[in-house]
């Protein structure tokens, strides 16, 4: 065995034991630092804990927020403080409908109708429930499905579309 083989095998061993050191080092190093994470998780886990369960509960809140505002955005319901309110104004047309239609709908749930926009015009979507409390008036008579326009010389009265002609004449 030649002086240099010896020397590079010396070498070669220094070299492995150092490697084998800096990892063992390594090694205890992290898991001190796993049990200090450990243990500062445990005495904080209640907080942290809790700082998610907010988080979660937030998350939710805005999703349901969100949801129901979409659900508002797309079936437009509308309520009596609304149209009791001196800011709306009732619709040139006005469509009764059955309140079956949308009653499992829970955003729809108390409300007397709906609008809706029809090729550019407001159409007021009545329910017949509300017919004797909406303080208008329909000639001949409130049939569910039928369309409504309104009297040019009365705007509490609406009639019906199929007679406007004939009301206009008399």
């Amino acid at each position: 065995m030649d002086k240099n083989s010896g020397n590079e095998k010396k070498k070669a061993n220094e070299v492995m034991a150092e490697v084998a050191n800096v990892a063992t080092k390594t090694g205890k190093k992290g898991m001190e630092l796993a049990s200090n994470v450990i243990s500062h998780t445990a005495s904080g886990s209640k907080a942290l804990m809790s700082g998610i369960a907010k988080s979660a509960k937030d998350f939710s809140d805005k999703a349901k927020a969100d949801s129901l505002n979409r659900l508002l955005k797309k079936y437009n319901p509308l309520f009596l403080e609304e149209y009791l309110s001196p800011d709306f104004f009732v619709p040139n047309i006005i469509r009764i409908v059955d309140d079956a239609v949308r009653r499992d709908i829970e955003v729809c749930e108390g409300a007397i109708g709906w609008r809706e926009n029809r090729k550019g015009t407001e159409v007021l979507c009545l329910y017949d429930e509300f017919i004797s409390e909406c303080g208008l008036q329909f000639v001949p008579m409130p049939i569910c499905d039928e369309v409504y326009y309104i009297d040019p010389f009365d705007r509490k009265r609406f009639i019906k579309l199929d007679c406007v002609f004939k009301q206009a004449h008399e």
